[in-house]
């Protein structure tokens, strides 16, 4: 997997609502970011089923949970 790395500048609200959603999935910000930029390497919702779609999106959060926890000695 090749590293991309991209400097974002967010408003503190914006940062805040980040924030929410990566806590609402108990994954750290940057994992969250992580989650968010695989998803945007996925085929486009009109090729496939939302419900695939959805499912791929949820195992990619399943993912970066188990990479937390092996990562604080799980």
């Amino acid at each position: 997997m090749a590293l991309i790395r991209v400097n974002i500048a967010l408003d503190a609200e914006s940062k805040a609502l980040l924030r929410e959603e990566a806590a609402y999935h108990r994954l750290s910000l940057s994992a969250w970011l992580r989650v968010i930029a695989q998803t945007l390497k996925l085929p486009a919702p009109a090729d496939m089923p939302i419900s695939v779609l959805r499912a791929q999106v949820h195992q990619l959060i399943e993912d970066e949970r188990k990479k937390q926890l092996r990562k604080r000695g799980h």
